[in-house]
């Protein structure tokens, strides 16, 4: 539609003036993982995965109960499950439900998170070397990256 059209950069404005400002009254309680998890597995760049199907574990600590969340990515397709539904976990991702909010948002770098080991990735090589290839962020991520450098 036109209307919605015409709309696109207001909303991409209002979305860059959210990322300067989510974390600045934001708390660890604020955070969800369900959302954290759905939010980087709709941003999948599937065309970075290797051919067939994979299975990302985020394993989310740093809360009172840790928690595992899986996303299968089958014939292209994203899911999210609370549960594995008995497929081989191709990569495990450990970090708290702080990190993954940082990475998220563009507060802080993936490769930075990996080397600081804030973020844990174990999986095969094509995987892990491949990480900030297929691990999408934010498409507002910039901006939160640039309101952390002030």
């Amino acid at each position: 539609m036109p209307s919605g059209v015409a709309l696109e950069p207001v909303v991409r404005e209002i979305g860059k003036w959210g990322m300067r400002w989510v974390f600045e009254n934001m708390d660890a309680e604020q955070l969800n993982v369900a959302v954290i998890v759905r939010d980087f597995a709709v941003a999948l760049n599937t065309r970075q995965l290797p051919a067939g199907d994979s299975t990302l574990q985020f394993n989310v600590t740093g809360i009172p109960e840790p928690q595992k969340r899986f996303v299968m990515v089958q014939s292209g397709g994203v899911q999210v499950c609370e549960d594995n539904i008995g497929t081989e976990v191709d990569v495990y991702l450990t970090a708290s439900l702080e990190t993954f909010g940082q990475i998220w948002y563009g507060r802080l770098g993936i490769l930075p998170a990996c080397e600081s080991g804030r973020l844990k990735v174990v999986g095969a090589p094509h995987y892990v070397d491949n990480l900030s290839k297929w691990l999408g962020t934010s498409q507002f991520a910039k901006e939160g990256a640039a309101a952390n450098r002030k």
